[in-house]
């Protein structure tokens, strides 16, 4: 199986049709050759021939066997009788009777010629003097429809009939063949029909054979002694070949090997046309894949992906939504090397240019002291910048890999309350008391981060001895938080702002804050299918801003 996915998606598809088609004709052709085996039944052919040859005798004795008359050939007396295949006008004054029983040929042969019509038997008809009275090969009625047709396959030359001649020709071997050994305890060696007449004449009983014929078909012969009064008046010998039967059954192999040379061009023109509408989409997924593996450029919303209702259109979407995230974060990357730069640059521009006035010199000890207190601000803020950027891209990272599990909201709101009662503002934390129970599934390090970014940016800018509300309910099938202070708020123009990489308006301690808490907060709670955003809803003495966070609740909750 391994080697066969070194081929072609066509190849294999079209192969395993093949393999099935050909597998099951096997089967179904070993079945038919059972049923035409089982019904090729000698027993019902001997009981068949057996029974015409009773009827027949039975007509030629009761019909057959007669006194003949004679006429007269000169004055002396002498006599001949009369023969049915010579035509002449005789008068009744002429014929002479005899005075003995005869097996009348001119009757017998008319017998024959009524069962010859019916029957493809083989008849012949001895007297006692071992003479050939009839025989059914001599008589006009023979079947000539079929002598006919013989004479039209034989002198038909197209290919397809020699193809069917080859065929068939092979088959009979085959079959022939095979019969020979199934039946060799009942084939009698080839004989001599004189003899056997003779020997039946002698011993006035039956004699039943099943031999085979110059061409290897089995033939059943049924010899019956004519008997009348104890008397033998001839033999009557009916034979029957199969040898029709034989052609009869290599026919219907050879339709049934062409049915499957039609099935399987079939299979691979289908297997071909059903190969095609699935390899080809995946060509053009892998086509697109090695647009993306070898850099080339690319536009995701020219590209046409392949749309379909089965498995191969959701490996398409799929594959589509994850192109569009793959160049997304590649965007975002390069706007972030970006961002990360600008912030770095500012505070080392700062510093070389502190550091080059140091060096020029002449200035008094006051001059120097602010220069070395905004080299040491800046290399703060740079540090904090570094240690900010690194659990920044630590934590994006983290959110793609986290484990999940289910998250009791109300506990974990108590928990984190409970964690900032002591701070250094001494600012309290008002939370309503709801009932019931709230569950999401997600990370709680990660919900309870978010959570605390936006209690430490609330924190830092209201007022000491103050405190800040969370506010929560249910809504549809999200648990809401609201977060607000008592700060001084934020303008509603700045809403999609703040939650900008680096993004501060601190005037105080902004070498404390990087920006980079909001931007990671709304990382998170997007990961969930969440939102975080800044709110207009008010609380009485609450002016400050008002942080939303939407929890999508877990199914049943």
């Amino acid at each position: 199986m391994n080697n066969l996915s070194n081929f072609t998606l066509t190849f294999q598809i079209i192969l395993i049709n093949l393999v099935i088609i050909v597998i099951s004709f096997v089967f179904f052709g070993l079945f038919n050759f059972y049923i035409i085996s089982r019904d090729y039944s000698l027993e019902d052919k001997k009981m068949e021939l057996a029974n015409l040859s009773a009827e027949l005798s039975d007509s030629l004795v009761y019909e057959a066997i007669r006194t003949p008359y004679f006429f007269p050939i000169d004055n002396k007396g002498t006599f001949e009788p009369l023969n049915p295949y010579i035509s002449r006008i005789i008068t009744d004054l002429e014929l002479v009777k005899s005075d003995k029983e005869e097996l009348d040929p001119y009757t017998s042969q008319s017998i024959v010629e009524q069962y010859s019509v019916n029957f493809d038997s083989d008849i012949k008809i001895f007297n006692t003097n071992i003479y050939v009275l009839v025989d059914s090969n001599y008589i006009s009625v023979k079947n000539p429809t079929i002598l006919s047709l013989a004479e039209d396959n034989i002198s038909s030359n197209s290919y397809y009939d020699q193809y069917e001649n080859f065929y068939i020709n092979n088959f009979l071997i085959f079959w022939r063949y095979f019969n020979k050994n199934k039946y060799k305890e009942i084939l009698v060696p080839k004989f001599n029909e004189t003899v056997k007449v003779a020997e039946i004449i002698k011993s006035q009983k039956p004699i039943q054979l099943f031999y085979l014929d110059n061409d290897d078909s089995i033939t059943f012969k049924v010899m019956n002694p004519l008997l009348k009064n104890d008397d033998i008046y001839g033999v009557l010998i009916v034979s029957e070949s199969l040898r029709d039967l034989d052609v009869a059954i290599a026919e219907l192999s050879f339709n049934l090997f062409n049915n499957l040379i039609i099935i399987i061009l079939f299979v691979i023109l289908l297997s071909s046309f059903y190969a095609r509408s699935i390899a080809s989409p995946i060509k053009k997924l892998s086509n697109i894949a090695n647009q993306f593996k070898f850099n080339q450029p690319i536009n995701i919303s020219k590209v046409s992906f392949p749309e379909r209702g089965d498995e191969i259109g959701q490996l398409s979407k799929n594959l589509q939504d994850m192109s569009k995230s793959l160049l997304e974060r590649i965007d975002e990357l390069e706007r972030f090397a970006g961002d990360v730069s600008h912030e770095l640059k500012n505070p080392l521009a700062s510093i070389k240019s502190a550091n080059e006035i140091l060096k020029k010199g002449g200035q008094d000890i006051e001059s120097i002291n602010s220069l070395i207190d905004i080299i040491d601000k800046d290399t703060v803020r740079m540090d904090r910048l570094i240690t900010d950027i690194s659990n920044y891209a630590k934590t994006k990272a983290e959110v793609d890999k986290h484990q999940n599990h289910d998250i009791n909201i109300i506990s974990l709101l108590n928990g984190i309350t409970e964690t900032y009662k002591n701070n250094n503002k001494n600012i309290s934390l008002q939370i309503n008391d709801l009932k019931g129970h709230y569950v999401m599934f997600g990370n709680s390090t990660k919900i309870a981060q978010v959570i605390c970014s936006v209690l430490d940016n609330s924190i830092s800018f209201t007022p000491k001895n103050k405190s800040i509300i969370l506010n929560c309910e249910k809504i549809y099938n999200y648990f809401n938080i609201y977060i607000v202070d008592q700060g001084p708020g934020i303008d509603l123009r700045y809403k999609e702002k703040i939650f900008e990489r680096f993004y501060t308006d601190r005037s105080i301690d902004d070498n404390f804050h990087s920006g980079l808490g909001l931007d990671i907060a709304r990382h998170i709670i997007q990961s969930y299918k969440g939102k975080i955003y800044l709110g207009e809803k008010k609380f009485e003495g609450y002016n400050g801003a008002c942080f939303v966070i939407e929890l999508p609740l877990k199914e049943g909750h």
